[in-house]
C-alpha cells in the first residue's frame, strides 16, 4: 500500500503535463534576484495563488520592483515555460531554445548554467 501525504486543505494540484512528473502540488512563487561579484540579493517574490501561465508571471514581479524603486535589469533569463514576450517593461527577456538532437545532455545544462551565471554577473 502506498503512503499518501497529508496535505493542507489549501493545496492546490498543479497538472504539469510531463511524463515523468504530471503533478505537483502547491503554489507557484515568483522570484527576482540579482547581484554582483556572487552575492545575490532577492529584488522582487510572489506567491501566486493561482496557476498563472509562466509567462504571466514576469509582470507582476516587474511591478513590485517598480513600487519598490529597484531599477530593472537590462535582460531577465527565464524558464522555456515563459515564451511569449520577448520584452516587458523594457527588460529583454532571454529563454534559452530547446535542445538539438546531436546535443547532449551535459553539454546542453553547461550551457544553461553559463547563461544564468553571465547574466547574474551582468545584470546591472
Amino acid at each position: 500500500m502506498r503512503k499518501r501525504k497529508r496535505l493542507k486543505p489549501f493545496t492546490k494540484c498543479i497538472a504539469k503535463g510531463k511524463a515523468h512528473k504530471q503533478y505537483e502540488f502547491g503554489d507557484k512563487v515568483g522570484l527576482v534576484t540579482g547581484g554582483k561579484k556572487g552575492k545575490k540579493i532577492i529584488l522582487a517574490i510572489k506567491a501566486f495563488l493561482d496557476n498563472p501561465f509562466d509567462g504571466h508571471t514576469i509582470e507582476p514581479l516587474l511591478n513590485q520592483m517598480a513600487d519598490n524603486d529597484i531599477q530593472f535589469p537590462k535582460e531577465l533569463a527565464y524558464d522555456r515555460g515563459g515564451k511569449g514576450k520577448s520584452e516587458i517593461n523594457g527588460v529583454k527577456i532571454i529563454i534559452p531554445a530547446p535542445p538539438l538532437k546531436t546535443d547532449t545532455f551535459p553539454k546542453f545544462f553547461l550551457s544553461i548554467i553559463l547563461m544564468i551565471y553571465l547574466l547574474l554577473f551582468k545584470i546591472f
